[in-house]
């Protein structure tokens, strides 16, 4: 009998062992806190698209490199807009034109300068003499983006945190004083790295291109899933190359004639490629229509 008795106490301490593991595996886990794992959505619904138009200020410069030395100079305007999805940057689409007509090249005075970048126009074929209906098909170098190939981060809140810069800095400490609402203070901005491939159209003709881009976010709220930027900055770490001849890029007149005489101008004055760099496009929120 007390033998029995022992037996099934052994038998219950067992069982309260048994449910005690039991109740530590099934115990929740800790609520998650940053670093936000780089999962855009959970329920499988397809990331929700924002659409962002592009400032018409840009800086895009460029520089036609030969031993000694090359000309240099920038395009001012662009225009554009891309569909961003923040939540899963892949899912982004869209298009940026660059206004080649805006190009402004370096020179020792303001009278060079003017006087190169009417060479430019016309070797770009949007001189001033041509025809204004070919002048503006013209103008306009479009890169529309097809594919994102590698990004550093899947969302935009996921990206790698940077500074404000100062006059942001300075802006979300000032408060307004009479007048319309200012907009709201930014608070945070990511940086997101991407490899894309798009269709990079120039004077007519198209061709692949690859390219790096470094996109950075703002926030006017702490970045997290489901908060959209405030605006969207551009830029390229590295410049890229833009063959002349791939384009047909080359020495012309005003009204879009070639120049034989200034052929051999090329290789020696002016560099064949032009290596061209994004300093900085920026895109805000589309205005609601």
């Amino acid at each position: 009998m007390p033998r029995r008795s022992s037996s099934s106490l052994r038998s219950a301490l067992a069982a309260v062992a048994l449910l005690g593991a039991s109740c530590e595996r099934e115990k929740p886990p800790p609520p998650r806190t940053e670093p936000w794992p780089a999962q855009a959505q959970d329920s499988g619904a397809p990331a929700v698209r924002h659409g962002y138009e592009v400032a018409a200020d840009a800086a895009v410069t460029f520089e036609l490199p030969v031993p000694a030395g090359g000309p240099r100079g920038r395009f001012r305007v662009a225009r554009g807009s891309l569909e961003i999805a923040p939540d899963d940057l892949a899912r982004t689409t869209g298009t940026i034109e660059l206004d080649v007509a805006s190009v402004l090249v370096e020179g020792a005075d303001v009278a060079e300068s003017r006087q190169r970048s009417q060479v430019a126009q016309s070797w770009l074929d949007v001189g001033a003499s041509r025809p204004e209906v070919e002048r503006e098909r013209l103008r306009w170098a479009r890169f529309r983006l097809k594919e994102i190939t590698r990004a550093s981060a899947q969302a935009a809140w996921a990206g790698r945190a940077v500074s404000l810069p100062a006059a942001d800095a300075a802006a979300a400490d000032a408060t307004p004083d009479g007048g319309p609402a200012a907009p709201a203070a930014e608070v945070a901005a990511r940086s997101v790295e991407l490899e894309v491939r798009g269709d990079l159209e120039l004077h007519g003709r198209r061709i692949e291109q690859p390219l790096g881009l470094r996109v950075t976010f703002y926030f006017s709220a702490p970045p997290a899933p489901g908060v959209v930027p405030s605006r969207v900055v551009l830029d390229t770490p590295q410049p890229f190359t833009v063959a002349l001849a791939t384009f047909d890029i080359a020495p012309r007149d005003a009204r879009g004639a070639r120049v034989a005489a200034d052929e051999g101008l090329l290789g020696k004055a002016v560099g064949r490629s032009a290596r061209t760099r994004v300093e900085r496009v920026e895109l805000l929120p589309r205005p609601p229509r």
